[in-house]
């Protein structure tokens, strides 16, 4: 072995960006279905910053951008702690499908709701969590979005 390490066996950065309330009327995918401004600065975010990025859907769970979605009206925050626990689960069964594992780092462009179960259980499996957002409202959160990704494109 020469010491050099294969790009397949380097850490990926996985970003998680949480759905929005505000949908196209239509069925669209996933990435053009939320028509939020904080989740329009999220994903060109996350187009930018991570090697895979997955929207996290309080309804169907992770939802790979291309995926094509009815609109739908769901929230983790009208949901109850066991409820957001199980869908956790589930989000993590499917970052484990999606071949996410313990060596990737994992990026939350998401609220508590989003990602309180969530972050537990991917600590717990070894993976390295970063939630850069922290603390900031949403208007702050689009403002902080808004320099990093005119910061990429300068």
């Amino acid at each position: 072995m020469n010491g050099t390490v294969s790009a397949d066996a380097r850490m990926k950065k996985i970003v998680l960006v949480a759905c929005a309330g505000l949908k196209q009327k239509q069925p669209s995918p996933a990435k053009e279905l939320y028509t939020s401004p904080l989740l329009r600065e999220a994903r060109r975010y996350a187009e930018r910053e991570g090697d895979a990025w997955y929207i996290l859907s309080a309804k169907h769970g992770l939802v790979r951008p291309d995926d094509v979605l009815d609109p739908y009206d769901a929230t983790l925050a009208r949901m109850k702690a066991q409820e957001r626990e199980v869908w956790a689960l589930r989000v993590f069964r499917q970052l484990a499908h999606e071949g996410v594992t313990k060596d990737d780092q994992v990026v939350f462009l998401a609220g508590h709701f989003y990602r309180a179960y969530l972050e537990k259980l991917l600590h717990a499996a070894g993976n390295f969590i970063a939630v850069p957002m922290t603390g900031l409202g949403i208007g702050k959160q689009i403002v902080w979005l808004r320099q990093r990704n005119k910061e990429r494109t300068a």
